[in-house]
């Protein structure tokens, strides 16, 4: 009994010292020819969602964004990942190598044609591919479409814009305008909604906000957007003033031309009152070259003039005649209906003081 109790512990004892070995031999190392034991075949596996965005389109030209989420769904990992599309050729993947349960948005985009307008739908299938450390993989596909949106003709038809700027509106002049015409100015997306109370089918004023205060910054052109198209180019010839503004902003453009000296040279001051409804408003003086000669040249007629009907034309001005009478703007300043008195009060007291006025 004493040596089958000592025989059994010895045994017991080589159990122990085997079972790493036996363990390793059944878990042949899973490299070169090992690869395709049945025991090395891990389970690869990849998912992929694909998203489109916008999911409609409108125009040739326009972009459809797509993002690709991978996934690894599998136990092993996954190299050289990559994403082919079958449409766009821009396809790419910010990470390669995919960890189980691990993802990745890979992207690309497709421009819309005209066929694609005529076909009324575009479908992509995209299809992710890399290779698993062990077993083998079956690429995943996923298919999406986006669909055109046919937007119908605007009925608006725009015949004329003017600016009112001491009103700060656009006053857009056509037919055919509805509550739902949208106007926009410049490359602007911000939308104007027209003045309370100003609307009709033939008729819009526009304010100035926020945003076409960005957009129309200089003299220039500036598109005229009516429900997405552009539908006139209207010259803006002053950039948008403040209506509240003070003082006399030709001052110190006017002080600072050398060929100028106060109160020695004005030789003419003129108040002018125009007939009818745009009645003007102009206090006028002439700086000679030659305060002695009236036909010297070249001389500078300055002054400031408010048309009510026509606030677009009301500003302070400096300009050079020569003896062809050819003019050149030396000055010539946009202002509200505050600055244009106050412009009007500085040339009648400090420029034309010891004139006559002659109406």
């Amino acid at each position: 009994m004493g040596n089958s109790g000592c025989m059994k512990n010895i045994l017991l004892v080589l159990w122990v010292l085997l079972l790493p070995n036996l363990a390793l031999a059944a878990a042949p190392e899973c490299k070169g020819k090992n690869k395709n034991l049945p025991e090395c075949q891990g389970s690869p596996a990849l998912t992929i969602a694909n998203t489109p965005s916008p999911d409609t389109y409108s125009e040739v030209g326009d972009v459809i964004s797509y993002s690709f989420l991978v996934t690894n769904t599998g136990d092993v990992n996954i190299n050289s990942l990559s994403v082919a599309d079958d449409n766009a050729t821009d396809e790419s993947c910010p990470l390669t190598t995919l960890a189980p349960t691990q993802s990745t948005t890979c992207t690309a985009s497709y421009t819309i044609l005209q066929a694609d307008l005529d076909a009324g739908s575009v479908s992509n299938t995209a299809t992710a591919s890399g290779t698993p450390e062990q077993g083998s993989l079956a690429p995943p596909s996923d298919t999406a479409t986006v669909t055109a949106v046919v937007i119908p003709p605007s009925s608006a038809i725009v015949e004329s814009v003017t600016v009112d700027w001491f009103n700060l509106v656009f006053i857009i002049r056509g037919n055919g305008f509805t509550v739902d015409t949208e106007f926009s100015i410049g490359g602007s997306p911000a939308l104007l909604d027209p003045v309370p109370g100003s609307f009709t089918e033939s008729y819009a004023e526009l304010p100035f906000n926020d945003a076409v205060a960005s957009e129309v910054l200089n003299q220039g052109n500036y598109n005229l957007i009516v429900d997405g198209a552009v539908a006139l180019t209207l010259y803006i010839e002053y950039p948008i003033i403040d209506p509240d503004a003070t003082g006399c902003p030709c001052l110190a453009a006017w002080e600072s031309e050398p060929a100028l000296n106060w109160g020695t040279q004005v030789t003419e001051c003129v108040e002018i009152v125009g007939p009818g409804t745009n009645d003007t408003a102009d206090i006028s003086g002439t700086v000679l070259a030659d305060p002695l000669e009236f036909e010297t040249y070249p001389h500078y007629p300055i002054g400031a003039s408010f048309h009510p009907g026509e606030p677009a034309e009301s500003y302070c001005a400096l300009v050079a005649v020569s003896d062809d009478l050819s003019i050149n703007e030396i000055v010539n300043v946009p202002v509200n209906e505050l600055q244009q008195e106050e412009c009007a009060t500085l040339i009648r007291n400090n420029i034309c003081a010891s004139v006559t006025e002659v109406p």
